[in-house]
């Protein structure tokens, strides 16, 4: 039953793929790997003996951690170049506001010719 559902998930995946090709491709991207390995995950629990039949479930599901885990990483990664970003902003106008506010006190340049 698990191969047959993610047979028709892996099939509607590529579908909606083909039917809207702008929509967001990092969804249609994991929802390929998330049913394509499911699908060979359960066609290799049949082929593995009673005792070994879970081996293929938790290398799936080990894979499936890790892709989380990046995307967590993605985030993250992301959230910290926004923070630095916003933080050199600031460091930035307040250097600009010092040197505005210490140039205003100097005397005028004068030339002599």
């Amino acid at each position: 039953m698990v191969a047959i559902a993610s047979l028709l998930a892996y099939s509607l995946a590529v579908g909606a793929r083909i039917r809207f090709p702008t929509h967001s491709p990092t969804y249609y991207r994991f929802a390929l790997r998330f049913s394509g390995l499911l699908l060979v995950a359960s066609l290799l629990s049949l082929l593995f003996p009673d005792s070994w039949h879970h081996v293929p479930y938790m290398v799936f599901f080990m894979y499936l951690m890790s892709e989380c885990f990046a995307w967590v990483r993605m985030i993250g990664r992301l959230a910290y170049q926004q923070a630095v970003h916003g933080f050199l902003c600031v460091l930035f106008y307040l250097f600009a506001h010092h040197r505005r506010v210490t140039r205003a006190r100097q005397l005028p340049l004068t030339f002599v010719l």
